[in-house]
């Protein structure tokens, strides 16, 4: 069970990371755009 959970959060927050990556991704080209 210990090992479950640890992969479960281990997803987690390569989830976490690959959403806001994307959101800083997206954050950059609009500043791109502006300039």
């Amino acid at each position: 069970i210990a090992v479950q959970s640890e992969e479960e959060d281990s997803a987690g927050d390569n989830y976490v990371a690959k959403s806001s990556k994307k959101k800083e991704k997206k954050r950059q080209e609009r500043e791109a755009q502006r300039q």
